[in-house]
């Protein structure tokens, strides 16, 4: 006969970018002989299937994970207003108890299921980085049953922050273009979060997650208006998925420091592209090198995690900001540049971004560089008596290979 085993267990999490708890389970006694039921109610694990069937990561789990997801979407969603008290690493919080349809069998298994739902669910914000597993031994197998999601509030001012959330969201969306293809939904929600958000140095450097947890998270871009990286990303998910645009977070590390980064994959007009609005709000200065890249664009600048579900390579161009807006050259011919700038300068941009092929880069570079050169070079695609181009600071992205010139004030 099967004998459950007796000792509670300790072992460590591993979490997207959180930190680790302890798993724990229930004792039996040492006569049981069957697995012990869960005390959580059993749910109606596809009661709200149509909200998240489509999103990234739940298309990329199988029948039995995508049931757990079911599962925590279910609690989350029917007990947003209870407070139930929870242990997690040791700590008595708020927080919820999910039954899970199955058993998990390993720790593997739930931080992947952990980190494939929190992937697709931004509004899920109050709910904390660590976890916990409840289950038993039998025949040295775990079988976990149950996971423990801890709040960072409770239920009335998780409320509060819902509403707050919702409404700045719903405020940056209202303006966005409809009756175009997504590339222009996704370029305003872009440019509004930018405007908008500005990056949490103090959250980056001095404290982190355990000082400041909402930089790390919608609600910190959206309403607190000040994220890291992680906020962003999530912040900008939330905006494309209220215009049915689909998207997922990517995470890997910045080439230059070594630092650990997050941005998004974003399907425009049927294909991939990776978008890092973070890397595009430098120095509260909006700009666009990072807007739809290629994995090979990207990868000038980030490196990619491995083991990341539904994160492919991205070979499609035509959305590319800079190819999208007739913005990329690949040509050293002056005139053809020239012609660009005079026609934006015209339209009364007064930030003027282009990308160039990196044979072509420190030619176009020479010839901005001589801002006498490039304004009567411009000056001939102006009407005549038209005021001639403003003076310019010259900006200089090599690793992109992008050139921008901006009006001096």
């Amino acid at each position: 006969m099967n004998k459950l085993k007796l000792l509670p267990i300790a072992v460590a999490l591993a979490l997207l970018l959180g930190g680790c708890e302890p798993l724990y389970f229930y004792s039996p006694g040492e006569s049981d002989e069957q697995p012990p039921t869960s005390s959580v109610p059993a749910l109606e694990y596809d009661k709200y299937l149509s909200e998240y069937e489509e999103k990234w990561q739940y298309r990329y789990l199988d029948k039995e994970e995508q049931a757990h997801y079911g599962a925590i979407y279910t609690t989350l969603t029917d007990r947003f207003d209870t407070d139930e008290s929870v242990t997690v690493g040791g700590e008595t919080r708020y927080g919820m108890r999910v039954p899970l349809p199955t058993p998990l069998h390993t720790r593997e298994e739930a931080a992947e299921l952990y980190n494939a739902f929190f992937r697709d669910n931004p509004r899920f914000f109050y709910v904390d980085t660590s976890y916990g597993l409840e289950g038993y031994m039998l025949d040295d197998t775990a079988y976990y049953d149950t996971l423990v999601l801890a709040y960072t509030m409770d239920a009335t001012t998780r409320a509060t922050a819902d509403t707050q959330l919702m409404q700045a969201a719903n405020e940056l969306v209202a303006g966005c273009p409809e009756g175009q293809d997504a590339y222009w939904a996704e370029l305003y929600l872009h440019d509004k979060l930018v405007e908008h958000c500005s990056y949490a140095d103090a959250a980056a450097e001095d404290g982190g997650y355990d000082t400041y947890p909402q930089a790390f998270n919608a609600y910190g871009a959206l309403v607190e208006k000040q994220a890291v990286c992680e906020g962003y990303a999530r912040a900008m998910q939330l905006l494309l998925d209220m215009v049915h645009i689909p998207s997922t977070l990517v995470t890997g590390r910045s080439r230059e420091n070594d630092q650990e980064h997050m941005w998004n994959l974003v399907t425009i007009n049927g294909q991939n592209y990776h978008l890092d609005v973070t890397w595009d709000d430098s120095e509260d200065r909006l700009r666009h090198s990072y807007f739809n890249l290629t994995t090979a664009l990207l990868e000038r600048t980030h490196s990619i995690n491995d083991g990341q579900a539904g994160i492919d390579t991205c070979t499609a161009e035509a959305d590319n900001y800079h190819i999208r807006k007739g913005a990329y050259f690949d040509t050293y011919e002056r005139d053809a540049i020239a012609e660009y700038i005079a026609a934006a300068f015209l339209a009364g941009e007064t930030v003027i971004e282009m990308r160039f092929a990196p044979s072509k880069y420190d030619n176009a570079l020479l010839f901005l560089k001589n801002h006498g050169l490039t304004r009567s070079k411009v000056d001939l695609f102006l009407p005549d008596g038209h005021t001639p181009l403003w003076t310019y600071e010259l900006l200089g992205e090599r690793d992109q290979c992008i050139l921008t010139i901006v009006k001096e004030s």
